[in-house]
Order: C-alpha cells, then sequence, then structure tokens
C-alpha cells in the first residue's frame, strides 16, 4: 500500500514538473517577444532636450506596434472609433491599428472614479498586447483629458490628437511627454 502511495507522489510530482517546465518556456518566449520589441523602440529613440524636438520626433514616429484608444465622454455622442479609424486609415494607410474604446454618455465630478477604474483595464490591456505606442483620441472636457493624461503619464509614447472644428478632421495635437 505504502509503495503504490510513493509511486503515484513521484508521478504527480513529474506531472507538475512537467507543467512547470511547459510554462517557463512559454513565458520565455513571451518576455523574450517582448525585450525585442522594446529594445527596437529604444534604438529608435533619440535624446531630445527641447519640446520643439521631441514634438517633431513623435509627430513623424513610426512604431512597430501601435494602438488606439478612443475615449468619448459627451452625452450627444455614443462612439468616436469610426471617425478615428477613418483619420488613421487616411493618415496611416501601410499600418495596422488595435483598436480600444471607452464610451460614457457624459461624465460629471461623481463620475470620476468610475472613468479611472474603466481606464487601467484598458491600460493593462495595452500592456498585455506588447504595444509600442499609443494614438489617443478624447471627446469630452478638458479636466477628463487632463486626468487621463495623468493616469497614462511616463509610461509609453502617448500622441495626443484633437478634432479641428474648422475642418471636422482630426490633427495631431501633442505628444504627452515630461
Amino acid at each position: 500500500m505504502i509503495d503504490s502511495f510513493f509511486d503515484w507522489l513521484s508521478m504527480f510530482d513529474t506531472l507538475i514538473s512537467i507543467v512547470a517546465v511547459i510554462f517557463s518556456i512559454k513565458v520565455w518566449f513571451k518576455l523574450r517577444k517582448q525585450s525585442k520589441i522594446i529594445q527596437e523602440a529604444a534604438k529608435q529613440t533619440p535624446e531630445i532636450e527641447n519640446y520643439n524636438g521631441q514634438f517633431e520626433y513623435y509627430e513623424k514616429l513610426y512604431i512597430l506596434k501601435p494602438a488606439a484608444l478612443c475615449i468619448s465622454l459627451v452625452p450627444t455622442s455614443s462612439s468616436i472609433r469610426s471617425d478615428v479609424e477613418n483619420f488613421l486609415i487616411d493618415e496611416y494607410p501601410q499600418r495596422s491599428f488595435d483598436y480600444f474604446e471607452i464610451n460614457k454618455s457624459g461624465i460629471n465630478q461623481d463620475q470620476i472614479e468610475d472613468l479611472i477604474n474603466e481606464i487601467r483595464p484598458k491600460r493593462h490591456q495595452l500592456e498585455a498586447g506588447y504595444y509600442t505606442e499609443v494614438h489617443l483620441f478624447i471627446q469630452g472636457p478638458v479636466q477628463a483629458a487632463a486626468l487621463i493624461g495623468a493616469i497614462l503619464d511616463n509610461w509609453k509614447p502617448v500622441k495626443l490628437y484633437q478634432m479641428n472644428r474648422t475642418t471636422r478632421k482630426y490633427e495631431f495635437f501633442a505628444p504627452l511627454i515630461k
């Protein structure tokens, strides 16, 4: 009886070891892929001392894996994604974007925590997807935009866009930099 228990325990130990090795190999491959993407982005990033230099650099920046974050906080509109998609297809026809969006029908002080709790999972999704650049489009009050900028600050290249009221088209406004 005791021998069969130890035989069973030995087989269970072997099974756990095999699962651990497979998991470790999978993690190693993911980290290796992420490391290569980060190294490529770091090679492309020059040291720039002034804001104008940073603005020009980020305006022309071509990154390996971009994402678009579309946030609508206006009660009269449900989504800005289709406008953003059309703009990015026209502006960057050779690039493929993944889209993430948050839609709220208006925002006030009581809803700020809800907004923050919706942005954080999107940021985690963007981190898990190994995106190297985020194009940020916000429709809503400036105060909410400042809050969103603070959440995304000191993270990865974030390009801000604004809707031009005259042409009714998006245009690059500035990079989110310190």
